[in-house]
């Protein structure tokens, strides 16, 4: 499957439409049946100070980090404004990045929404950060299996970006080489969830 890189609905829908409301709801079940969210609380280093999430969307996982490391300064990212209570940053990510700084960047389900030549500008920005942690798409016949399978449990809006969200997702190897990222800075740990997400870390050498 070649990655194809298509408008999602919900990209376009103000931050407080209904069918945007339900969307993210989809999402969060998603998120939970996948394991996305337990995953990256594994992978944090609990003495972390500064943790960055970017395509924050509501708000969720940044409440929940917030709660898990309540030592640390947890700051969400995302084109929509952010939830009462929360360290946030509205606005473009391609903008936000190069500004940004912390310990840790955590994205799941984001970068699938950019090009081939965006992910490589997004990758200049990696070296602001000590470790990276992504959860994406695996682009597979399996992973759109799994999202017809659900497909009667979602809105009109997951149902047409799922499968969308899947042709832009990505194989193995494919996010260091989109990011550009050098072998020599970064170590990278990579594997494919039969659920469908290919679990994505890396560290700086």
């Amino acid at each position: 499957m070649k990655r194809l890189v298509r408008p999602e609905i919900l990209d376009r829908l103000a931050p407080d439409d209904p069918a945007a409301l339900r969307s993210r709801t989809d999402l969060r079940r998603i998120h939970f049946l996948m394991g996305n969210y337990r995953w990256v609380e594994t992978v944090i280093p609990p003495s972390v100070c500064t943790l960055t999430e970017i395509g924050a969307g509501e708000g969720s996982l940044v409440r929940r980090l917030s709660q898990k490391f309540p030592s640390a300064v947890v700051t969400g990212v995302d084109l929509i404004p952010g939830p009462p209570g929360l360290n946030w940053r509205s606005g473009d990510l391609l903008e936000i990045l190069p500004k940004l700084h912390s310990e840790v960047l955590v994205g799941l389900m984001i970068l699938h929404h950019f090009s081939d030549p965006e992910l490589r500008q997004l990758g200049t920005y990696m070296g602001n950060f000590r470790q990276l942690c992504f959860c994406e798409p695996w682009r597979s016949p399996l992973s759109q299996a799994w999202g017809m399978i659900l497909s009667p449990w979602q809105s009109s809006v997951t149902r047409h970006d799922l499968p969308v969200s899947v042709a832009a997702g990505f194989c193995r190897g494919e996010i260091a080489e989109l990011l550009g990222l050098s072998e020599r800075r970064w170590r990278v740990q990579e594997s494919i969830d039969w659920r469908g997400a290919v679990r994505w870390r890396a560290v700086q050498r």
